[in-house]
């Protein structure tokens, strides 16, 4: 019999659920079907994923059992596709149907306007045309959600309060909604409550696992937020376990292709809070919980090496303190550094041999803090899997931080390495991966 303990191919068994409409269709409707065999391919055929695996698939219950509230982490854009294969992805033994709430801009077309469209599409005529665009598109985005059984929230990002910031670009207004400023916050007040109900009455009458995103939002740092109060108050009124599931994106070491393996951790069940006293304490250990249970990955050492071991402990004394301002933040010093300055190009020197052996080093001791919920990438748990991690790093990654200057010598780039996507970061690439092994830093050190 498979060890349903040991790695799970979510990848797998999704494309083989949903060449089997007749074991999916009785958790999902047609539209949902659809739209997950759409989710599949865009993500692994035209998409930036190579594959998603699943550690721990042996605490989710049976289907015929009472289905938990799942807890997810948020770090990337990809989490919600990721999601939504993984939900479709389960063993059907274990294949719950689900309900889920989502940010009410996906309902209403201002995230398709605010997130989505630049500010370059919305300046004089052409700002109408975005708007209508926004209106057309959102109408299938709402479709596909409503589909899935999800709900809009409006968190407080999704209620100005000021008409001006109402009707700024950065969230559409009148023009996108259709409606004046105080008649959309009577709306939403109105929506979020009726949500709430709804989710409720999915979980009891179709018993359906409640899906979300405790967090509210990205930790743009790469760590985990405190969590909002909504997933403790839904485990205390439907008595409902709480099962934390942490992503680990290995994001340094595509393949050729560019795409990257992406790890989920599935933990153990939490109780549900026996009062509302308890809350405050429940939302910690969740939280500690998703951290915890956060799949750590050969990008997350690489990062860790480049972005602390370089920086911070070989460059010489007169250049540390100016250099700590790139990577204790996102923008240069006021008085960027002389990257010419030959005792800064030397202090960024190494050998790729050298560097490797101090992964390998950072590794070691990882593996040792194993038996204390330590959770490792199945990718990286022998020499030769950490060795292969390494080698697509070198091939297909590299370049976008570091120089070479000969066949075994590299040179860190800082003004490259600080680039990152602003929309989704407040910090450069290697110090995201470095912040997922932060509450390890006093063991690893």
């Amino acid at each position: 019999m498979k060890d349903i303990s040991a790695a799970f191919s979510i990848t797998r068994q999704a494309g083989l659920n949903l060449k089997r409409p007749g074991i999916i269709r009785q958790r999902m409707n047609l539209a949902t079907w659809f739209y997950s065999r759409l989710n599949h391919f865009m993500l692994y055929k035209k998409g930036r994923l190579q594959s998603v695996t699943a550690l721990g698939i042996h605490h989710l219950p049976p289907a015929q059992q009472a289905a938990p509230i799942l807890a997810f982490s948020h770090k990337r854009g990809e989490d919600v596709p990721v999601i939504i294969d993984f939900l479709t992805g389960r063993p059907p033994a274990r294949l719950h149907g689900a309900t889920m709430i989502a940010t009410a801009g996906v309902f209403n077309n201002t995230w398709l306007y605010g997130e989505v469209f630049p500010a370059s599409w919305k300046q004089g005529w052409r700002d109408r045309v975005s708007a209508q665009a926004a209106r057309i598109l959102g109408r299938w985005l709402k479709h596909i959600f409503q589909s899935a059984h999800c709900y809009p929230i409006y968190r407080a990002v999704d209620m100005p309060r000021q008409i001006n910031r109402y009707e700024s670009i950065r969230f559409g207004g009148r023009r996108v909604t259709g409606l004046d400023h105080e008649t959309y916050l009577q709306m939403a007040a109105r929506e979020s409550r009726q949500s709430l109900m709804n989710v409720f009455q999915e979980m009891t009458t179709h018993n359906r696992n409640f899906v979300i995103l405790p967090e509210g939002g990205y930790k743009y740092d790469g760590t985990i937020r405190p969590l909002q109060e909504f997933v403790a108050m839904a485990s205390f009124r439907k008595k409902r376990p709480v099962q934390p599931i942490a992503f680990g994106y290995d994001e340094l070491c595509p393949d050729a292709r560019g795409r990257i393996r992406v790890t989920l951790n599935i933990a153990a069940p939490m109780d549900s809070p026996a009062a509302k006293s308890d809350f405050s304490t429940f939302l910690t250990s969740l939280q500690s919980q998703l951290v915890y249970a956060t799949p750590i990955t050969a990008s997350h050492l690489i990062g860790w090496c480049l972005s602390t071991w370089l920086p911070q402990t070989r460059l010489p004394e007169h250049i540390q303190s100016a250099t700590s301002q790139i990577w204790q933040g996102a923008s240069l010093p006021v008085r960027p550094l002389d990257f010419t300055d030959p005792d800064l190009k030397q202090a960024t020197r190494f050998r790729r041999s050298t560097f490797d052996k101090f992964v390998y080093s950072l590794w070691q001791r990882l593996t040792k803090l194993v038996s204390m919920n330590v959770i490792t990438d199945p990718a990286i748990q022998s020499v030769d899997g950490l060795k292969s991690r390494l080698d697509a790093f070198w091939k297909h990654k590299a370049l976008q931080y570091l120089d070479p200057i000969d066949t075994d010598i590299w040179q860190l780039n800082p003004q490259r390495a600080l680039d990152f996507a602003a929309s989704e970061r407040t910090v450069n690439d290697l110090e995201w991966n470095r912040n997922h092994l932060l509450h390890l830093s006093q063991r690893l050190n």
